[in-house]
């Protein structure tokens, strides 16, 4: 594993980089009904679940779409922790987080619908520990799809709250100081049951992939203002009601 060459400290300076990637994205513009992210091309989401980036709107979020792209290069300002003007740092540009909102976990869904890649979708609690993984939704379908519980019972989203849901290449893979977070299984939603599973995630390792994607989501919303949260946690649980109803 090369741990060094994507680490978080490799990353925008962490606290600078969050700083930075907060301030861009409060002047973007917000449309008061949209129902879909599209991330800045001059704000790229962060690779890391606790840098995701938080899209802009209220209410349900049916859809984010982005682009993952090769290494990039950041430049540190004059007197920064970057240690002088004019001085590069690569960071990876290969896997996009994004913070969503889920009220009512039963009812979630992620699903790539567009990728020219072979997708892989994560999503992570945001301080940084791995959940749920798919690679592949079928032997002839690679593109990925998460839903609330991992194959093997080792994990099922239960608790309403902000979470990060990430996607890169299927030949990319997160990893903390045990090793990767995940087990290299290709179909069927997976839990955090690699080697480094019980750790946060510190690193990438493995092939980056290029090109656009569209992720759609059911049960997501946009992160909501404080005072908000407790009713979309009402109104999923409304929604749960009049879907047992009908079944």
């Amino acid at each position: 594993m090369n741990l060094c060459v994507q680490s978080v400290p490799a990353r925008r300076w962490c606290g600078f980089g969050l700083a930075a990637g907060l301030l861009l994205g409060s002047t973007a513009s917000v449309h008061a009904n949209a129902t879909e992210w599209i991330e800045p091309r001059s704000n790229d989401a962060a690779e890391y679940a606790i840098l995701g980036q938080i899209p802009l709107g209220e209410g349900p979020l049916l859809a984010i779409s982005g682009s993952l792209d090769a290494f990039e290069q950041v430049t540190a300002p004059s007197g920064g922790s970057g240690g002088g003007e004019g001085i590069g740092f690569p960071f990876s540009s290969g896997q996009d987080f994004f913070k969503i909102y889920i009220p009512n976990p039963s009812l979630f869904s992620a699903r790539v619908v567009t990728a020219p890649f072979d997708s892989k979708l994560y999503l992570f609690d945001t301080n940084g520990f791995g959940l749920l993984t798919n690679d592949n939704i079928s032997s002839s379908n690679t593109l990925s799809e998460i839903t609330p519980a991992a194959v093997d019972g080792s994990f099922t989203l239960s608790a309403p709250g902000i979470y990060a849901i990430g996607i890169s290449g299927s030949t990319n893979f997160p990893v903390s100081l045990g090793g990767p977070i995940f087990p290299t299984i290709p179909i069927g939603v997976q839990g955090p049951t690699g080697p480094g599973g019980s750790q946060t995630h510190i690193a990438w390792d493995g092939v980056q992939a290029v090109g656009g994607y569209r992720i759609e989501f059911t049960g997501a919303y946009f992160v909501p203002t404080p005072g908000s949260a407790g009713a979309l946690i009402v109104m999923g649980a409304m929604a749960l009601r009049r879907r047992r109803a009908r079944s």
